[in-house]
């Protein structure tokens, strides 16, 4: 059936339909997060940097327990725009490098951007917000 042979009102529901899976079928999984706080750090921080992201599953996470227990019960991280997935990547991995480095160290360290000096605890630097080297 074509397009042309539905009433109007029913054109009108395969556009919105038409529409909507191929938004969907544009979005990329980017991440799996181990609960929603972290879906939603990362999701804030390919934001921040201009790349368009939802976390979705957040609201299952508390459901676990009563759902059966794996990837599906945990909150993810999806790109909104197909042609952003190289760019999510990068960001992805600086994200993680950025996270993975040690701050809970007592040692001063000082700011490669600004060259304030920041307390070992924090990961960015209060002055300008630049992550920690």
């Amino acid at each position: 059936m074509h397009l042309s042979e539905l009433a109007d009102g029913e054109q009108r529901c395969a556009i919105v339909v038409a529409g909507t899976l191929k938004a969907i079928m544009a979005m990329h999984k980017l991440y799996t997060a181990d609960n929603p706080f972290e879906a939603h750090l990362l999701c804030g921080y390919l934001v921040a940097h201009g790349v368009s992201a939802q976390v979705q599953g957040d609201v299952l996470f508390s459901m676990r327990g009563e759902l059966p227990m794996g990837m599906d019960t945990l909150p993810s991280v999806w790109l909104l725009h197909a042609g952003e997935q190289e760019r999510g990547e990068l960001l992805l991995e600086e994200w993680r490098n950025n996270n993975s480095a040690s701050t809970d160290s007592d040692d001063n360290w000082q700011c490669a951007q600004c060259g304030e000096e920041s307390e070992g605890g924090f990961a960015a630097c209060w002055q300008c917000g630049s992550m920690r080297a």
